[in-house]
């Protein structure tokens, strides 16, 4: 035994010796770092290189949210007095989902301003950037546009209190006189109670744009089928190749119509459309009512004109 032991002792002692000096401190540092020694590497490396076979460790690539029903429901609209059609959409609004409505200043996509409704505000973005695209097809990329902007549309002032705050006396004035209507207002935004996306400004100051339509069928269906719910809105801005889609002459503006074409692939990521024929597309005239005094005009590309206090 102890013959075996000392011929043991001396295998290991000669296989040291033989090994070269740059191995052995290789294997010393190796030691000391608790690094890998080369197969284990090897194996890592293996493992690696099956992973990205499978595609795993890969960022993917970003796919729209899926609608909430199987087909997009259509609604046509012959006159105002059959926004009663709109109870269909009703359930699906609850339940945060995406669809075009009219307003007084041509369609918009809308979807509710839900506690967690995450996913409905995702599918209104991509869908508006989707519309855009495909509008902008033929048009110069060097013009700039403001559309896709993502209002708060409210039932009423009580509403718009709710999620906006330091509304002094005059700007309260201004908006009673001229609500519902086609404006937009700047207002300070509540950092709690709105999605960050449709917030502009700094940490300390955060503003949006508050809307409530005059629309009958919008009215209809926010004041009286979803009890006052408030929206979140995109405008729908059509590019027209007839000439007559200048918004700053407000004499021609009102003769331009947009329409809601069904063969469009962008409509197929909408819940619901809501068609109620052609309607005078003209933007909502914007004013910024943050500052304290008069309501500062921000575009005159717009219908309305407020009514002197």
């Amino acid at each position: 035994l102890v013959l075996l032991l000392a011929w043991c002792a001396t295998s290991t002692a000669a296989a040291f010796v033989t090994r070269s000096p740059t191995a052995n401190l290789a294997a010393a540092r190796r030691h000391c770092n608790n690094e890998n020694p080369p197969q284990q590497q090897r194996n890592r490396q293996t493992i690696r290189t099956t992973a990205t076979q499978l595609g795993m460790g890969k960022r993917m690539k970003f796919q729209a949210p899926s609608r909430m029903v199987a087909q997009t429901e259509y609604i046509r609209l012959e006159t105002d007095d059959e926004a009663w059609k709109l109870m269909d959409i009703v359930d699906i609004l609850q339940g945060g989902g995406v669809g075009v409505i009219p307003t007084d200043t041509g369609y918009a996509l809308i979807t509710p301003l839900l506690e967690g409704n995450k996913r409905g505000l995702e599918r209104l973005e991509y869908t508006s950037r989707q519309f855009q695209q495909e509008q902008a097809n033929g048009e110069s990329s060097s013009k700039k546009s403001d559309d896709g902007t993502i209002c708060l549309a409210c039932s009423d002032l009580k509403t718009i209190g709710e999620y906006c705050y330091n509304i002094d006396k005059n700007a309260f004035k201004i908006l009673k006189q001229n609500l519902p209507g086609p404006f937009s207002f700047i207002l300070l935004g509540s950092r709690t109670l709105l999605p960050k996306s449709i917030l502009e400004g700094n940490k300390q100051v955060m503003t949006v744009q508050v809307r409530v339509p005059d629309d009958p069928i919008l009215r209809y269906l926010q004041d009286e089928l979803l009890d006052g719910m408030p929206l979140l809105m995109s405008d729908l801005r059509f590019h027209v190749h007839d000439g007559s889609s200048n918004f700053d002459d407000k004499e021609a503006a009102p003769l331009v119509k947009c329409y809601v074409d069904q063969t469009e692939s962008w409509c197929n990521q909408v819940d619901f459309i809501v068609d109620a024929g052609g309607r005078s597309q003209v933007p909502s005239t914007l004013y910024d009512l943050t500052r304290r005094g008069e309501p500062v005009l921000v575009t005159t590309a717009g219908v309305g004109e407020l009514l002197p206090l």
